[in-house]
């Protein structure tokens, strides 16, 4: 009769595989008890039967040959479903459940049997404790509760022995664990002072532990550098009185070649005494000699750098590329130029940079750093910050991104000074320039008009002579009218005065205007401007005035600068929501040494060249801010001898 699946069958079979008992080789200490259960009943067969899930199994067994059956034929498959009690079968044949069993029927003619449960502490019956017999019989209750007992032992035996084995494997790991991490252990007994060492921490040392034998606490001490002795000692005590809830130490051993070896010792009491005092104490020692020797020339570089800092009339900074440009480091000499200590500013903890800036500043330094970071390119900066006594201070900032191999940004790197005696210094100038300026713009204005009527004739004929010296009377008046309609405009840029009126204009619209308007200055020097087809459906969002002003600065440069009989070309590109605009000259072009300096006032390349050209020195500065102030920008390539390509860049419509 096939015996049913006990309700706990899934919960059973689980204890049963977490013993890792089955199939594993005989073993005596289950040997003897299933021999103390044969004698002690008196029969031929005795058996430690686990049930699997289609089989029974034998861990050990007196008087049988094999070591499994099918499940479906096993006595203790029927057993298992009462746990709490022995299964007795006085005949077999007797017995429905058996009566046809082939163990009956056939070898080895069972038909007395009697099973005492094998349970776990949650009530699963692993298998059975058993014993059989070739003839009819029972046992007397004084037996039952022998094998009963020995069952219990049994079930002992198994946890015992999955214990030893969980015991041994993580020992088995942990010396995994001490070999690949290459450390030495060490055990001390600290009441007598023996030791014991593995042969890893002999080997740190250049020794095998044979050639140190005798082991104890003078070893170790006999090897360590003396100047490091007394302080590790004296964390052993501190350790040792509870102090501190580890040892943990680092000291110089003596290598058996002379050298000294940083070590660094991690320990803790694992016993003490009846009368609280530390008995055992393991630990182990790590080879941190390359350690040491990077972080002594890393405090040697840090100390270098921060001399070299310190020399430097302003402050370092680095930023992280978070939503706050968190203060990753910045140098002490930022005290002396905002009055915070540089721990302020360090991941924003009290205060950011944004935090002390000018409003009226904010606006452009973000503006000017995001495009350089789109671009790629370094960035410099001029504004004002706040300083801790309410003061306000200007500071001029250098910087750039940092990039990944990715292209993606990880830092703004940069160094800030200050440059509010200079500024104070410049302002005076811009004021006495503009003051100078609006007091010879009226008297000037007359004089240039005054000239302009006799240069015409509409005053009377001249002499000859008289005639050439009031033409070159009246250019000059001229120059000089332009050159204070530029610091003007300079000053009211620079002051943010300049007023703004930006509308949508057709991009096409406003190039042949442009053309128009600059074609009699281009035929004075004998060069034609020549516009590329632009698209009908390009708009710019520009002041109309400024931008016409604009081009006509780099036209009128172009004309200046091509030979006679050449061309001047205005071309046009779209792409990513910007227009570029590309005015091209073929004529000697701009030495590589100065095109950096090409944005800033009173630059001249060549100023003799200049001179003879006409020119402020302020034009392309004013172009450029003009742009700035349109949300524009403007770059120039150029090669000597080939001529060169300036391009400003809009956002645009379509």
């Amino acid at each position: 009769m096939k015996p049913p699946l006990p309700a706990n069958e899934m919960l059973r079979l689980q204890a049963l595989y977490d013993l890792l008992i089955l199939d594993s080789p005989r073993e005596k200490n289950f040997d003897d008890i299933t021999a103390i259960a044969s004698m002690i009943c008196d029969v031929p067969m005795s058996i430690i039967s686990l049930v699997d899930a289609e089989r029974q199994w034998f861990k050990s067994s007196v008087g049988l040959d094999g070591t499994e059956t099918a499940r479906d034929i096993a006595f203790c498959a029927h057993a298992i479903l009462q746990p709490q009690q022995m299964t007795i079968v006085p005949d077999a044949l007797l017995d429905k459940r058996f009566v046809d069993n082939p163990l009956v029927t056939g070898d080895p003619h069972i038909r007395f049997y009697a099973g005492a449960p094998l349970v776990t502490e949650d009530g699963a019956a692993l298998g059975t404790l058993c014993v059989a017999d070739y003839k009819p019989r029972d046992i007397t209750p004084e037996q039952q509760q022998a094998l009963m007992a020995l069952a219990r032992q049994v079930m002992q035996l198994f946890h015992l022995r999955s214990a030893n084995h969980l015991l041994q494997r993580n020992a088995e790991n942990l010396q995994s664990i001490i070999t690949g991490a290459n450390v030495g252990t060490w055990e001390m007994n600290v009441q007598t002072g023996g030791a014991s060492f593995n042969e890893r921490w002999a080997q740190m040392l250049g020794y095998s532990l044979e050639e140190l034998q005798p082991l104890n606490m003078s070893t170790w001490s006999s090897l360590t550098h003396k100047e490091d002795l007394v302080r590790a000692q004296a964390m052993l005590q501190r350790h040792f009185q509870g102090q501190s809830e580890y040892y943990d130490c680092q000291f110089r051993m003596r290598h058996k070649l002379g050298y000294w070896v940083w070590i660094h010792a991690h320990g803790s009491v694992s016993k003490r005494t009846q009368e609280g005092a530390p008995l055992m104490m393991f630990g182990t020692h790590v080879d941190v000699t390359a350690l040491m020797e990077s972080r002594r020339a890393l405090e040697e570089n840090e100390e270098r750098f921060r001399s070299m800092l310190s020399n430097l009339p302003g402050a370092v900074y680095r930023c992280i590329n978070d939503h706050q440009w968190s203060m990753q480091f910045l140098s002490d000499e930022v005290e002396e130029l905002t009055g915070y200590p540089a721990e302020d500013f360090i991941d924003n903890r009290r205060r950011s940079f944004s935090d002390i800036t000018h409003p009226d500043d904010a606006k452009h330094v973000a503006r000017v750093v995001r495009n350089a970071i789109t671009e790629k390119r370094e960035f410099t900066l001029e504004y004002r910050v706040q300083r801790a006594s309410g003061q306000w201070c200007w500071l001029q900032e250098v910087g750039r991104g940092i990039f990944d191999e990715q292209g993606q940004l990880k830092y703004l790197d940069g160094f800030i000074w200050d440059i509010t005696e200079r500024k104070n210094m410049e302002q005076m100038k811009d004021e006495f320039v503009s003051t100078v300026s609006h007091e010879l713009r009226t008297p000037l204005t007359s004089i240039s008009g005054a000239l302009k009527l006799m240069v015409s004739g509409a005053l009377g004929e001249m002499p000859e002579k008289s005639r050439t010296m009031l033409d070159i009377a009246y250019k000059n008046s001229q120059r000089l009218t332009l050159l204070i309609n530029d610091l003007l405009d300079m000053e009211k840029l620079l002051a943010g005065k300049m007023a703004f009126n930006l509308h949508k204009q057709p991009l096409h619209t406003l190039l042949e205007q442009t053309v128009y308007e600059n074609r009699a200055y281009g035929d004075q020097y004998q060069v034609s401007f020549q516009l590329a087809p632009v698209a009908d459906t390009l708009q710019v969002m520009v002041d109309e005035q400024r931008f016409l002003q604009v081009m006509s600065n780099l036209l009128s440069n172009a004309a200046k600068f091509s030979p006679p009989g050449n061309r001047v070309d205005i071309r046009t590109a779209a792409e990513d929501g910007n227009v570029r605009i590309s005015v091209v000259d073929y004529g000697s072009g701009i030495p590589l040494e100065f095109q950096h300096r090409l944005f800033q006032k009173f630059s001249q390349a060549d100023a003799s060249d200049s001179r003879q050209k006409g020119g402020t020195g302020l034009g392309l500065a004013i172009t450029k801010e003009l742009l700035e102030n349109m949300n524009g920008k403007i770059s120039v390539e150029s090669q000597p001898g080939l001529g060169s390509c300036f391009t400003i860049s809009l956002p645009c419509t379509e």
